[in-house]
């Protein structure tokens, strides 16, 4: 489970994370289930608290950031299985715009950030739509 949230927690943590906060153990019934408590003091913060902004508010108040929103912070995040969870979540039909994406990164971060990161949503967007960069060159017939 990940967190987005402005400090970190007053209770003993499991390790720091690397892009930002800590990971703790929580007791949920008899599994003990790891969260990333995530605070972003990068130049990926406004990022993050621009998808807090637009997240949708589930009838207990608890905001969920949306699937266009999801697909950009695990690109931001850069680790492989954020890639592999945001191919999937690319593969679901009608779940993610990815014209939304493009809106969203260059309205939070401008045009230098959506051409910093089109390339790799790109090939995130072809891994979805089983798409290689061998049949994009012509090297594989489709």
């Amino acid at each position: 489970v990940d967190v987005i949230a402005s400090a970190v927690l007053p209770i003993e943590a499991e390790r720091r994370l690397g892009f930002g906060g800590e990971r703790y153990r929580v007791a949920v019934g008899q599994l003990r289930l790891p969260l990333d408590w995530i605070v972003r003091n990068d130049q990926a913060r406004r990022f993050y608290e621009k998808a807090l902004e637009d997240a949708y508010l589930l009838p207990n108040g608890l905001p969920i950031v949306t699937p266009e929103w999801l697909v950009i912070l695990k690109y931001i995040a850069g680790r492989y299985k954020d890639q592999v969870d945001a191919v999937f979540l690319l593969s679901r039909a009608g779940l993610v715009n990815r014209n939304k994406i493009k809106e969203l990164v260059t309205n939070t971060g401008g045009a230098g950030a959506w051409a910093v990161m089109k390339f790799g949503l790109q090939r995130w967007y072809d891994l979805a739509d089983g798409k290689s960069e061998a049949e994009k060159d012509g090297y594989i017939d489709s």
